[in-house]
């Protein structure tokens, strides 16, 4: 099993409540309303809201889809709430609701464990970056419908913010777009011409051709959704970055004892590494 031993933490400060914040999360059945990845949540035991009650989440992240099976093991109104996950994907996870003047600070934390069919250690490695920008947008959503909610008129503060926020939805990103054209060059050059790219593939990696054309298809089944910025792709773009990553690594450890290389070559390999950040910046904004 592969364990996000860090562990995950996002939180969000609401203008609100804790009472007013609870009543919003209390029925987890409406937590589909704010949680982009939960298409449906059912209860499975008579007791809905106290320790012992179970559930089950059916859960989509791009093309991956699961049922998340879960006990609540501890609950304090207004407080706290945590669950333990008993599924496919095992561990822990806590909603913390703490006062902070006429705020709430509400932290979100999960501890997961992937089976070996979901990758293991490498699995809960590409997935940490993932479910952080997902859930962090999970609760940017909560706080927008829970202020809502706490405030029939809404403030100048709060009314510059919603103007702001549409306006970035009428403006969206480009940098989706610019990835995406990036992803269908080198896309077709893995299938044109994949020898250089095989050149790269870390030695441990069984049959280097086959994992050349399995990534360029990858990256054009990506640049596809980026050019339309479709959530999914978000997701799966910043997974495949992550991925490839050894790749580059490979290259700029070959290019150090190949003599026939020059030393701006050899830096370069090295200045390329931390691109991939950015990279993965641009393909998050699809999810906006």
């Amino acid at each position: 099993m592969g364990l996000l031993s860090s562990g995950v933490r996002v939180e969000v400060r609401i203008h609100a409540t804790p009472e007013q914040v609870w009543a919003a999360i209390e029925d987890v059945t409406t937590h589909t309303s704010w949680m982009k990845d939960a298409v449906e949540i059912r209860h499975t035991s008579k007791e809905q809201h106290s320790v012992g009650a179970t559930f089950d989440c059916d859960t989509r992240i791009g093309p991956f889809r699961m049922t998340d099976r879960m006990v609540i093991t501890e609950w304090l109104p207004a407080k706290l709430m945590s669950v333990r996950h008993a599924g496919i994907v095992t561990g822990t996870g806590t909603f913390m609701l703490a006062a902070d003047g006429d705020m709430t600070v509400f932290s979100w934390r999960e501890h997961l464990r992937f089976p070996w069919r979901f990758g293991g250690p490498i699995g809960s490695v590409v997935a940490k970056p993932i479910f952080v920008a997902l859930w962090r947008g999970n609760l940017q959503r909560l706080k927008q419908r829970v202020e809502q909610d706490a405030h029939s008129t809404v403030g100048a503060a709060v009314a510059d913010e919603t103007t702001l926020d549409a306006g970035e939805r009428q403006r969206p990103s480009r940098a989706p777009r610019v990835l995406a054209m990036a992803f269908l060059v080198s896309g077709i050059l893995h299938f044109v011409s994949p020898g250089p790219f095989a050149g790269i593939i870390p030695r441990w990696v069984p049959r280097p051709t086959e994992a050349v054309y399995l990534s360029g298809g990858a990256e054009l089944v990506c640049a596809a959704g980026l050019w339309r910025r479709a959530r999914w792709s978000a997701y799966v773009s910043t997974a495949l970055l992550i991925l490839v990553f050894p790749a580059n690594l490979q290259m700029a450890w070959d290019f150090q004892g190949d003599s026939q290389r020059s030393a701006a070559a050899k830096a370069a390999t090295w200045l390329r590494l931390p691109l991939q950040a950015p990279l993965i910046w641009m393909a998050l904004r699809a999810r906006r």
